[in-house]
């Protein structure tokens, strides 16, 4: 019981009802080996039924915790443990790394049976009784659509609230490096990534990278025109302005479609069926005639491929119709090459075959595999390019 949490050298696990929660925010440490890092913190205020109230105060990565929890909602939390805040004389729960939180969902929806593997079905029963008849005003609070991450739905830009984790499929326009607003992150200064993107053509939102997320600025760079599929991001309210933006978070994917993808093609006919009418079709030798800027598609058949360098235009390998399919097999390596894993710089192999280090991306030392630069050969019997 809440009542009980007087021992600031033990952790507790708790079943409480959520009164109150503050929305996520950073703050800087002052002091000690982390001093000067900005972390995310959020508060949540629980009661149960011994009538005690008390605030916890969830850090880092728990912090987001408070995006998926309302008023009237019973908690499970695990492995908090007592904090004085000398400065205001108060007592307060905290989270730590070890702590998890299962949300049992609002008071009046609960079946103690349901949970009866996890909790105590009476524990379970007492609190919603004690709060039935103590917390009623907790009853008659709306319902809410409790956020799943692994069934969201991928939302519109112009749908949006603040405070909700989304999916969203996108294409950035821009990227812009914030060199005014470096913080520190893992104990190094980083600058602040912000790309504009949009569902819509002309209709532009902000999307901020923060932390791990900023490593994603050198593959959309390489794949800008393309379909991106951002995953858990936080949808934010800029204080000065009121617009809506979109924050990544420590479980914020990205993924770049391909254009096969069905994602990829209902993006492309949602919301930009229009653009279809300004692509103009011409023949290649009218193309290769007239200086027109602007998409276009032709028809014509593909006569070689060859495949360049990573950083030069020099040919590896050409093939065409002629080309043996023994010496297809033996030069698939010329196809690939083993870059880093977070610019796509060509790595070498020195004198114990191991990879050369990416210097300007360290401490990053992973590597992966990349498709080379290829450039197709066409022709529509009359012109070729």
């Amino acid at each position: 019981r809440l009542g009980n949490c007087t021992d600031g050298g033990r952790k507790y696990h708790l079943l409480v009802a959520v009164l109150h929660r503050c929305q996520v925010k950073e703050i800087v440490i002052k002091s000690g080996p982390f001093a000067r890092n900005r972390v995310p913190i959020a508060t949540i205020v629980v009661t149960d039924k011994s009538g005690a109230n008390r605030k916890i105060v969830l850090w880092r990565a728990t912090a987001f915790w408070a995006l998926i929890v309302f008023p009237g909602d019973i908690l499970i939390i695990t492995d908090v443990t007592l904090y004085r805040d000398h400065w205001r004389g108060e007592e307060m729960l905290q989270a730590t790394q070890r702590s998890k939180m299962i949300n049992l969902g609002p008071c009046l929806l609960v079946q103690p049976a349901q949970w009866s593997h996890t909790v105590s079905a009476a524990a379970l029963e007492e609190l919603i009784v004690w709060i039935t008849g103590q917390k009623s005003y907790l009853l008659s609070m709306g319902s809410r659509n409790h956020q799943h991450l692994a069934s969201k739905q991928y939302a519109s830009l112009d749908k949006l609230h603040p405070d909700v984790v989304v999916h969203a499929l996108l294409r950035v326009v821009l990227i812009t490096v914030l060199s005014e607003t470096a913080y520190l992150y893992g104990g190094k200064e980083q600058q602040k990534v912000l790309l504009e993107v949009e569902q819509v053509k002309g209709q532009q939102a902000p999307l901020i990278l923060w932390g791990n997320s900023i490593s994603w600025r050198a593959q959309i760079q390489k794949k800008q025109d393309h379909v991106w599929s951002f995953r858990n991001l936080l949808v934010c309210q800029n204080a000065i302005t009121g617009d809506l933006e979109l924050h990544s978070t420590p479980w914020s994917s990205c993924e770049c479609l391909f254009d096969d993808d069905e994602r990829a093609i209902e993006y492309m006919t949602k919301y930009h069926s229009g653009e279809t009418a300004s692509v103009k079709t011409m023949a290649l030798s009218t193309l290769l005639s007239t200086r027109y800027s602007g998409d276009v598609q032709f028809k014509a058949h593909i006569v070689g491929i060859q495949w360049n360098g990573s950083c030069t235009r020099s040919s590896l390998f050409n093939m065409d119709a002629l080309t043996p399919l023994e010496t297809v097999l033996s030069s698939l390596s010329h196809f690939t090459y083993s870059g880093c894993g977070k610019c796509g710089s060509e790595l070498g192999l020195d004198d114990n075959n191991v990879y050369q280090q990416c210097i300007p991306c360290l401490p990053y030392n992973t590597v992966q595999i990349y498709y080379r630069p290829t450039t197709l050969v066409v022709t529509d019997e009359d012109s070729m390019i």
